[in-house]
């Protein structure tokens, strides 16, 4: 469902106010800054670069074949894409489609290295099991309104259950009585209170921030941004990625449903960056129109700690990603995580929590919502993956909205540097 702050009925008025009695702009709205001038070094291993652009060009091959592809997966002994071959499949139509995704990687001009593996019943059924067990939730009787989603985790080789925590006892009494071919655990989760607050108290003086610095930017503004409330002063949130909106061609700044529920305009380092127009409840994310006299940039900020986020390093956002691969590299860079890389566990669905939700392992989020998840090429420059949805308390997990159901929500695009 989407919705409009009071404040401002629609992104059009957003852009109506930015504009009106404005001073000459740093960049024009409509525009797109010139790139970063700095790099840095890769986050994401080489291997791994262009792994969702392979698996996209590979998809349609792949899902044309369901008695033989069993599903696919980054495979970090070999760092590769590997292929899920069903067990028991026929060879000829096996050999066929080993063929078919051959003749496709001739024709790219980059890609990951794929093999081809028969994977144990167990792998294919655990997937499938993991599906089964999430969405089709009646296997918990009258706790079936407490599942929030499964997945299979490859690295662990079993099957978890996002399970209410009030109801976490009665849906494993519920589990027992299944037959399983591979191991199913259940994960407890508490919802975040719509009341939390998004504290700032550490101050900017702490961290020793640099002009032109995720803490004090001082171009066109930047993804993962600091942001600050206008009102308060504090309760920090991190600016998304930059989107293009389709209607106009504009730029716009990205935000967490969680932090535009708060407040309605952000700053850094005392200057406003901008007003929330538009908000897309299903995927948890808005748009801001810019301040009078500024604008959005296809840069976003890569580096700092969660004990010290803020850094210098500014990279161009050079694609967005289509797909979610499963075991992929992944991190994450805001203003209260910093810098963080994981890897993708996969998709989860579940009443209530977003569209395009996907589940990520071996990140600490830290509460910072809206916050980039992305890859770099080998040259550093920046794939956008999504933007952080907040994680539920007593969840060690972190999630994000992946930027093709934001995209598709939204009607707009990520802003990219060619």
């Amino acid at each position: 469902m989407r919705r409009s702050l009071p404040v401002l009925a629609s992104v059009a008025l957003v852009l109506a106010a930015a504009s009106g009695g404005a001073q000459a702009a740093e960049f024009e709205p409509d525009q797109v800054p010139e790139p970063a001038e700095t790099f840095g070094e890769p986050i994401t291993p080489v291997a791994a670069q262009y792994v969702n652009e392979t698996y996209e060009a590979l998809q349609g091959t792949l899902e044309a074949a369901p008695d033989v592809y069993g599903g696919s997966y980054w495979h970090t002994e070999t760092e590769s894409l590997r292929i899920q071959l069903r067990p028991g499949a026929d060879p000829s139509q096996s050999a066929q489609l080993e063929s078919d995704v051959k003749d496709v990687l001739a024709g790219l001009k980059e890609s990951a290295e794929v093999t081809f593996a028969v994977e144990s019943a167990s792998v294919v059924d655990g997937q499938a099991m993991a599906e089964d067990l999430g969405l089709s939730t009646a296997w918990a009787g009258a706790q079936s309104h407490a599942i929030k989603g499964a997945y299979y985790d490859v690295r662990a080789s079993a099957v978890t259950v996002l399970v209410d925590n009030a109801a976490a006892g009665q849906v494993e009494g519920s589990l027992q009585h299944l037959r399983t071919s591979v191991p199913v655990r259940i994960e407890p989760i508490v919802e975040a209170a719509a009341s939390d607050e998004l504290s700032g108290e550490a101050t900017d003086a702490e961290f020793g921030v640099l002009s032109g610095s995720r803490m004090i930017d001082r171009g066109g503004w930047t993804a993962g941004n600091t942001l600050k409330s206008y009102y308060t002063g504090s309760h920090v949130c991190s600016q998304g990625f930059t989107w293009r909106l389709w209607s106009n061609n504009r730029l716009y700044g990205g935000i967490s449903e969680d932090c535009s529920n708060r407040w309605s305009t952000w700053e850094n380092d005392g200057r406003t960056v901008g007003t929330v127009g538009n908000v897309e409840t299903s995927v948890a994310a808005g748009l801001m129109g810019p301040a009078a006299g500024t604008s959005f940039n296809a840069d976003v900020w890569v580096g700092g700690t969660s004990t010290n986020p803020n850094t210098t390093d500014v990279r161009p956002v050079r694609s967005a990603a289509g797909s979610v691969v499963r075991n992929a590299p992944i991190a994450i860079s805001g203003a209260r995580a910093g810098l963080d890389s994981g890897y993708i566990t996969g998709p989860v669905s579940a009443t209530g929590w977003p569209n395009g939700l996907v589940l990520v392992n071996g990140i600490n989020c830290d509460n910072d919502w809206g916050a980039p998840f992305l890859t770099t090429y080998s040259d550093g420059a920046v794939m956008a993956h999504g933007q952080a949805w907040r994680e539920p308390q007593l969840n060690s997990n972190c999630y994000y909205v992946n930027v093709t159901a934001i995209s598709s929500a939204l009607s707009a695009s990520i802003a990219v540097v060619p």
